[in-house]
């Protein structure tokens, strides 16, 4: 369990490598933009806006789906050191990272932008396995990238109870023995005739 908590990746690298993500997006998107002004042609303006789109739905999964070392990460997340992984512990192939990018993440915010952002949000900062909306559509966790991805499956188990003592009785704990009965209550002192 201990190694579950410490395989997860924090709240917080998660939002910096989405800010270094849409930095690189944002700089290839002005780029092109450029290029397409320095021309002067329409032709060109319609092409620096495809880009921008086909860009944004495919550098993650592309990126993410890159066998070896960096299998689940794009830039963004290898400048953090956190990589996406599906909960079975397998590399994740494109598929499963076009479902978690452009359908777990575009189109929710898209088509509901401020509560799938909320909830989302509050999901990846609450719960102890960090499991966003996303996440869940895509069956993956995130973990730190020196983690071994074969803790994916525990690191996603994590309960919201996770790191405390299991209450009396619960799983793991001695429950009181079978007939047996809690004392009777006692009245205080000052109660008492």
């Amino acid at each position: 369990m201990d190694d579950a908590l410490s395989a997860k990746a924090n709240f917080w690298s998660r939002i910096g490598a989405s800010l270094v993500d849409g930095v690189i997006l944002f700089v290839a998107y002005i780029v092109v933009i450029g290029v397409a002004v320095a021309s002067g042609s329409d032709v060109a303006a319609v092409i620096a806006v495809i880009f921008y789109l086909v860009a944004g739905v495919f550098y993650a999964p592309v990126l993410m789906a890159r066998s070896g070392a960096c299998n689940g990460q794009t830039w963004g997340r290898q400048a953090v050191g956190v990589r996406v992984v599906p909960i079975s512990g397998a590399p994740i192939n494109f598929g499963a990272a076009f479902l978690r990018e452009f359908v777990g993440k575009t189109l929710f915010y898209t088509f509901s932008i401020y509560i799938c952002l909320i909830v989302d949000l509050v999901m990846g900062f609450a719960t102890d396995n960090g499991q966003t909306l996303h996440d869940k559509v895509a069956s993956t966790v995130v973990l730190n990238a020196g983690a071994s991805p074969a803790l994916a499956p525990a690191v996603a188990s994590l309960s919201p109870s996770a790191g405390y003592p299991p209450p009396p009785g619960a799983a793991g704990t001695p429950a009181p023995p079978y007939g047996s009965q809690p004392p009777p209550p006692q009245n205080p002192p000052s109660l008492q005739k």
